[in-house]
């Protein structure tokens, strides 16, 4: 389904959907082919627009969708090292300061695996969680 809108319908449509002042990015439609995620998307190129987060008003902007993922990922990774720290015994500074250097080790583990593909991605994202838990090292 193709979200563009002929020139001559874009008044209807922002008087439709309640649109004062049009998004300059989408025209008051909300959606762009240049969304969030940045870039052109490959086989689903419409996505919600960046500038107005799919209100298509300029002066009304939705919710940042960007922010709110950063916002998730780092309530996931408090709630990740505060489970590690219950786990292991100790406070969260403790495993915080810890994290690099554990993290480095899996690391020298995942590098010297030979063939076992399974083993090797296991060690791999347990690396990214530990490095997202305890921030980049």
């Amino acid at each position: 389904m193709s979200h563009y809108i002929p020139p001559e319908d874009l008044d209807a449509v922002c008087r439709a959907r309640r649109v004062h002042t049009p998004c300059p990015r989408c025209r008051g439609v909300g959606r762009a082919v240049d969304g969030w995620r940045g870039g052109m998307q490959v086989g689903m190129p419409w996505d919600t627009c960046s500038a107005c987060w799919g209100t298509g008003d300029a002066e009304h902007a939705g919710d940042d969708v960007r922010q709110l993922r950063t916002d998730l990922a780092a309530a996931d990774a408090e709630r990740g090292l505060r489970w590690l720290a219950h786990a292991v015994g100790a406070d969260l500074l403790s495993v915080r300061l810890a994290l690099p250097h554990v993290t480095r080790q899996i690391e020298r583990l995942r590098d010297r695996q030979d063939g076992i593909h399974a083993v090797w991605l296991t060690f791999n994202a347990l690396a990214a969680a530990l490095r997202e838990m305890g921030g980049k090292p």
